[in-house]
């Protein structure tokens, strides 16, 4: 019967195509039939939206048929098919155009953002919606119903649609005020839920866009954003949303995480992690908004001021917590560890989490590299090697850096860490309360080795067995039997033009060598060369020159021509710093090394050249 009768106004409609009343009465029927879920798929299979749409097109300009045809389209597009076949009869630029041609018709539009938003909640018919042209009719509504409330709802619905997509669109929605209009809505009705949710996910899409989120913050969005979750505090969806609005706009710009902090975030998002312990989705987004902000030492302190350590600790002990929670809290842990003046009781009960969650899940990467930095910054403090020791967390350092085969920013830390501990047992003289070992330097060694192409991990880790070497002479053994002064060569060899390297790599090898030349050769002539060329290309560097020369003092040399690439690459770099008596000290001691018996003719020669500048002190020390 039904599907009879909607034949019988199919037919009536295409039959008095130019009769006005039959147009609308005939669509409104249509809307009628097509408005409940049960009958809606057989009105549009009868062929209603073509007819809608012929009528919509109709030579008559119409209010009252234009109005009856939106609402039978707003009807029919709460299924999919009608959506597609909509999209695929060109009727999308119909409803627009109707829309732009009667702006002050508040029916009208009503029925035609609804239709937008039917369009819009489809992922395969969504792009038609994605336009300028789209959002300058939805944005319009705002200016001339700005009390319609319910008219609004729609309005930021399907603006939180259209303006998710297409970065082209989004940029014409900030710059010709579209997102003005959802800041000033979000204002104005700061206590509508469906509005403030649909706010929320705007803004935090404009942001994923890292060329937009500094201009949409300066819009005011973490500002209303952060209303929206204070005002209406127990709605999960707005602060699911608000949190990853937040995320979006504090990630990777300083700018914007400073304003973020200041608009009131930290107090805000723990609150929101106190209030929703069974939303997994919102705490995530919380507590990864809130690894954004810990790199600001004032929003570490709210945290504390406000007891949020103990949150982010109780969230951790939760058994139902999910690895991605944990994993984030751990950087959030991590962040407070960085805090200069982090009470010893707070340090060491972060550290404390960060190892337990470690071991809780060895394989993920993040929160090991949230483990490390947490020890590295532990190393800071007053009580760092003492704890380090006690608590045997060196062992646990090296098992996770062996771990992390791929992981360049874990090996990065370890090593760092390897490099204070050794500073500060040599600055306290405690030497046998070190818990470097064996296992440590190969562990420093495997990470130069995984990463050869890696420059700040070779640095690290040359920095770190130069201060080692200095320090423990068996661990420096360990070191050279592990076959370290080949991969400190390596690296500088690797990268012949970084003057960083170069410099700690010449430190690490004065306390690597010498080279025993009877048993490795060839070792010993390919340091010479190395050594020989960082001073070449270096030769401006006063640092380098010292540590090159300190190195070569300790080199074992055979024949009288490496003897005199030594020299000559020692005398270039006393004519260029010869007046500076540390380059002139370090230089007369290879000099006295190597400058006699068959190099002394050559020794000589050098040396009485009017640009050499020798001073006082490179006499004294030939002579001595």
């Amino acid at each position: 019967m039904l599907v009879g009768g909607v034949h019988t106004i199919i037919s009536m409609l295409r039959r008095y195509h130019d009769d006005r009343d039959i147009l609308e009465n005939g669509c409104r029927a249509l809307g009628s039939f097509a408005l409940y879920d049960e009958t809606c798929l057989d009105v549009a299979q009868a062929g209603a939206t073509e007819t809608v749409l012929q009528a919509m097109n109709s030579p008559h300009n119409d209010v009252g048929v234009k109005d009856s045809c939106c609402w039978a389209l707003a009807c029919l597009t709460s299924i999919a098919h009608t959506c597609e076949e909509l999209v695929s009869l060109g009727g999308v630029a119909s409803v627009v155009e109707t829309l732009e041609e009667f702006p002050q018709e508040e029916t009208l539009q009503d029925y035609g953002v609804r239709i937008i938003c039917n369009i819009g909640a489809l992922e395969s018919t969504l792009p038609q919606v994605s336009t300028p042209r789209v959002i300058d009719v939805l944005t319009q509504i705002h200016d001339n119903f700005p009390d319609n409330v319910e008219l609004l709802e729609y309005m930021m619905l399907a603006l939180s649609q259209a303006a998710s997509v297409e970065q082209t669109v989004q940029e014409y929605f900030l710059t010709e005020g579209g997102l003005k209009t959802v800041v000033t809505v979000m204002k104005s009705l700061d206590e509508n839920p469906a509005i403030q949710e649909n706010g929320c996910r705007i803004l935090g899409n404009m942001a994923v866009h890292e060329c937009l989120r500094k201009a949409v913050e300066q819009q005011g969005a973490s500002q209303v954003v952060l209303a929206a979750m204070l005002n209406i505090e127990m709605c999960a969806d707005i602060h699911l949303y608000g949190c990853m609005a937040l995320m979006n706009l504090t990630a990777d710009l300083m700018d914007n995480k400073m304003r973020v902090k200041n608009n009131g975030a930290v107090p805000t998002l723990l609150a929101t992690l106190r209030k929703f312990p069974d939303h997994p989705e919102v705490v995530l987004s919380a507590l990864k908004t809130l690894g954004n902000l810990v790199d600001l030492q004032e929003a570490c302190r709210q945290l504390l001021d406000d007891k949020g350590l103990a949150t982010i600790v109780d969230i951790c002990k939760d058994n139902k917590a999910s690895d991605d929670i944990r994993s984030f809290t751990g950087l959030v842990l991590s962040g407070l560890t960085a805090l200069p003046d982090l009470p010893i009781q707070d340090l060491l009960r972060v550290e404390e989490t960060l190892v337990t969650l470690q071991a809780a899940l060895p394989s993920d990467s993040d929160l090991a590299l949230s483990m490390c930095q947490g020890l590295h910054n532990l190393m800071k403090s007053e009580i760092g090697l003492e704890t380090l020791t006690k608590t045997g967390w060196m062992t646990v350092l090296e098992n996770t850096t062996n771990q992390f085969q791929t992981r360049s920013e874990v090996h990065l830390t370890a090593c760092r860490i390897v490099a204070t501990v050794a500073m500060e047992c040599r600055e306290t003289s405690s030497p046998a309360k070190c818990p470097l070992s064996e296992s440590t330097m190969r562990t420093v060694l495997h990470s130069m080795r995984l990463f050869p192409n890696d420059k700040e991990v070779q640095i690290v880790a040359s920095a770190a067995l130069s201060c080692v070497c200095e320090s423990f002479e068996n661990l420096r053994n360990a070191i050279i039997a592990e076959g370290g002064l080949t991969d400190v060569t390596t690296a500088m060899t690797n990268f012949p033009k970084d003057d960083r390297l170069h410099a700690v790599g010449l430190i690490a090898l004065s306390y690597l060598l010498p080279v025993d030349v009877d048993t490795n050769r060839e070792d010993a002539a390919m340091v010479i060369s190395v050594i020989t060329r960082s001073m070449s290309n270096f030769v401006e560097n006063e640092h380098i020159q010292i540590s090159a020369c300190r190195a070569l003092e300790r080199c074992e040399v055979e024949g009288t021509e490496n003897v005199f690439d030594i020299l000559t690459c020692v005398h270039n770099g006393v004519r260029r710093h010869g007046g500076k008596k540390k380059v002139l000290k370090a230089a007369g001691r290879v000099f006295k090394r190597f400058g006699s018996d068959d190099a002394e003719e050559i020794t000589e020669e050098m040396l009485i050249s009017p640009t050499t500048p020798l001073g006082d002190i490179f006499v004294k020390i030939m002579k001595g």
